[in-house]
């Protein structure tokens, strides 16, 4: 991925004006006009593959060697929604506090504690006597507070059985949901889709987060954290491949 990054970026501009001058006749006057002006400008545009590049580096970041597309990941393997939980909650227990203070800040911007005096990141968590279970709960406690994220998660699936209702209400009997604080209700999905868009209007307590938001942000916070591990960053690599 990175290597294709690169090369796009040391490859010169080229335009061919002629397409747009006929596509230019099927607009209105203002648009033609707005069309030939950038025509005009095109053609004073020099290529600048080194400029290319350097703004790759400083806004991507993808030439670091812990970055995530740097990391070699295995062409044959499609992670499960299940599987990309399981790695993330894995990597997140591996290096403790300062990895689940990156992701909360990652999947819920706002107002987290510096630390915990205790946290974890806990996965398919079993709702007693209703017999289904939440995708993930990542949470920490300060003081007499307990707060953190609850996620359903779906990587191409559809959210339609999914008891949102019963995850919130189990959230908030463990101390979760108190009406202050940071904690947030999530569904982490691809993009946003009718029957997702749907659940929410019934449940409005619940926010929608994007996988490739919570990615990206990902990619920003963990190194801050001071978490450079090239094996969490294969796994995050391999949840880009999937989306």
């Amino acid at each position: 991925m990175t290597t294709e990054h690169l090369n796009l970026a040391r490859l010169p501009r080229r335009y061919r004006p002629a397409p747009l001058k006929v596509w230019s006749e099927h607009l209105q006057d203002d648009t033609q006009k707005a069309v030939r002006r950038l025509v005009t400008k095109l053609a004073s545009v020099r290529p600048a593959p080194g400029k290319h590049l350097a703004a790759l580096k400083e806004w991507f970041g993808i030439t670091d060697e812990h970055h995530c597309f740097i990391q070699r990941v295995e062409p044959w393997l499609a992670l499960t929604e299940t599987q990309a939980m399981a790695g993330l909650q894995h990597f997140l227990e591996k290096h403790g506090e300062p990895a689940i203070l990156a992701f909360l800040r990652a999947a819920a911007p706002g107002q987290w504690p510096d630390k915990f005096d205790d946290c974890a990141a806990e996965i398919e968590v079993v709702i007693p006597s209703k017999g289904s279970r939440i995708d993930m709960i990542v949470s920490g406690q300060e003081g007499d507070r307990y707060i953190g994220v609850v996620i359903e998660a779906k990587l191409g699936a559809a959210l339609t059985n999914n008891p949102l209702s019963d995850y919130r209400a189990f959230a908030k009997r463990r101390g979760l949901i108190s009406g202050v604080g940071p904690t947030r209700l999530l569904i982490l999905d691809i993009g946003h889709c009718r029957e997702t868009e749907k659940r929410l209007k019934r449940n409005d307590n619940w926010s929608l987060l994007s996988w490739h938001v919570l990615l990206v942000r990902l990619e920003k916070e963990l190194p801050r954290s001071g978490i450079l591990d090239r094996d969490f960053a294969a796994l995050r690599h391999h949840i880009w491949r999937r989306l």
